[in-house]
C-alpha cells in the first residue's frame, strides 16, 4: 500500500531568513578510546552541531559544564568557548559545521540566544537527526562530483530541523547575573583576551592584586581545572585552528600563540594533541580542506 504525504506550505517566514547557509565540513568519531583533535577553542565564522551517538559523559562549553548522552545534539554557536575532548571517556558522534546562517536578531552563526541551554534532549526525533547527519558524512565521503551540492541539501534539512526544535522544545534558561562581576571569570576572561600574549601565574596574579595562591585556588573552583591547564589547552586550541586554516609554518603559529621556543611548543602540542603539529595538519588539515571544496560547489 502506497501512501503519499502532502508538504503543507511553508508559512514561517521567519524560517526563510537564514541568510546564505553553507557546510563547511562534517566529521565522525567511532572508536571509543579515540581522543577528539581539538583542544579547548571557539569558531568566530561558523557554527557546529554535534550529535551524540552513544554513551554518557560531560562538555564544556563557555566555562560551564552539561552532562550528554546518547541522542543528543550539541551546537556550538560562533565565538562560544568549547572542548569537544568530552570526560570522562571518548565518546562516539558526527558532526557537522557551517558559516553563513543570520537569524532575526541574532549575531551572525548563531542559532539561539546566550540564555538557551546549547544541549538538545531530541527523544523520539533523535534517530532522524541521526541518520540525516550520517547522510551528509557519507555523502562527503563519496566520489560522486555532486557530493557537495548534495552534502549541502542535506545539510539545510538538518539546519530546519534543528530550528524546529529550538523553537519547540522547552529549554530551561540560565542566565547569571552575578557571573560578570565573580573574581573567577574575571580572571578567565582575562586570560581568554590575552592568550596569545605572555601570560604567567605570577604576572596574573598582580593583574588582579591577589595572592598566586588565593589565584589558583579561584580559578580552579571557577573553572574546573587549573590555571596554567586552562592556558595550555586554549593556547593548543588556537594553535589547531590556525593549523587547520591558514598555511602559517610552525614556527609563526608557535609565536602567535604565546610561544617564542619552537622545540617547546612543538613538545606541548605532541603531548596534549597526541600528533605533532605536521602531523597534525597533515591528517585532520586534508579532511577539512576536501570538505570545504565539496561545499564550495553548492553556494548558493
Amino acid at each position: 500500500m502506497q501512501f503519499n504525504i502532502s508538504i503543507p506550505e511553508q508559512k514561517d517566514k521567519s524560517l526563510q531568513l537564514l541568510g546564505n547557509p553553507r557546510l563547511l565540513y562534517t566529521g565522525k568519531w567511532e572508536q571509543p578510546s579515540l581522543l577528539l583533535p581539538r583542544n579547548l577553542h571557539r569558531h568566530t565564522d561558523a557554527v557546529e552541531f554535534v550529535y551524540i551517538l552513544s554513551g554518557q559523559g560531560i562538555c564544556e562549553l563557555d566555562g560551564k559544564i552539561y552532562p550528554i548522552s546518547g541522542g543528543d545534539l550539541i551546537v556550538y554557536n560562533s565565538g562560544v568557548l568549547h572542548d569537544e575532548h568530552i570526560s570522562p571517556n571518548a565518546i562516539p558522534m558526527l558532526c557537522v559545521a557551517a558559516t553563513g546562517i543570520q537569524l532575526p536578531s541574532l549575531p551572525p552563526n548563531c542559532l539561539f540566544s546566550e540564555e538557551i541551554e546549547p544541549i538538545f534532549h531530541l527523544g523520539s526525533k533523535a534517530q532522524m537527526f541521526r541518520r540525516l547527519i550520517n547522510l551528509i558524512f557519507q555523502e562527503a565521503a563519496s566520489s560522486d562530483p555532486r557530493c557537495g551540492t548534495a552534502c549541502q541539501s542535506l545539510f539545510l534539512a538538518f539546519l530546519h530541523m534543528t530550528l524546529d526544535v529550538i523553537d519547540s522544545q522547552q529549554l530551561a534558561n540560565h542566565p547569571d547575573a552575578a557571573q560578570g562581576n565573580d573574581l573567577g571569570y574575571r580572571i578567565r576572561a582575562y586570560v581568554d583576551a590575552h592568550i596569545k600574549e605572555k601570560l604567567s601565574v605570577q604576572g596574573i596574579a598582580k593583574t588582579f592584586d591577589i595572592s598566586t595562591s588565593y589565584l589558583a585556588r579561584v580559578f580552579k573552583q571557577t573553572s574546573g581545572s587549573p590555571l596554567t591547564t586552562y592556558i595550555l589547552r586554549r593556547r593548543i586550541g588556537e594553535a589547531q585552528t590556525l593549523l587547520l586554516h591558514t598555511d602559517h609554518s610552525i614556527a609563526e603559529i608557535s609565536r602567535e600563540v604565546g610561544y617564542d621556543n619552537q622545540s617547546y611548543f612543538t613538545k606541548l602540542f605532541t603531548q596534549t594533541a597526541g600528533v605533532s603539529p605536521l602531523r597534525y595538519r597533515k591528517i585532520y588539515g586534508t579532511s577539512y580542506k576536501n570538505m570545504s571544496d565539496s561545499s564550495d560547489e553548492s553556494k548558493v
